[in-house]
């Protein structure tokens, strides 16, 4: 198996990037990750849901395979660091609902 497919294979185990399809490999390129430059191949990918049009290109760490970078025709997102298998806070899903809100119990619509 190629460098190029390899990343594309294991990408495509990541949780998010199942739903994305018809990877194609574009280039090879650094950029700046945490102040340091990574070494990234560039692929593009189709989502794979309906009413979603359009492609995104990925910039992946060739080392960790993860995505540094995406792109599509609307915006692009440079991820700055990457924490995994940290302990997150109960505060960050705490919700105050605005003034005036309303509580709809769905189950009986």
């Amino acid at each position: 198996m190629s460098g190029e497919s390899a990343v594309i294979s294991m990408t495509a185990m990541e949780g998010g990037a199942a739903n994305f399809s018809d990877p194609t490999f574009l280039r090879e390129e650094s950029i700046s990750f945490g102040g340091i430059r990574t070494d990234c191949y560039v692929v593009t990918v189709s989502p794979n849901s309906h009413g979603v049009a359009g492609s995104y290109t990925w910039w992946i760490d060739k080392q960790t395979y993860r995505i540094l970078r995406e792109d599509n025709s609307g915006s692009s997102t440079v991820y700055t660091s990457i924490k995994l298998g940290e302990a997150l806070s109960g505060d960050l899903f705490k919700f105050t609902p605005p003034p005036g809100a309303k509580k709809i119990d769905l189950d009986k619509l």
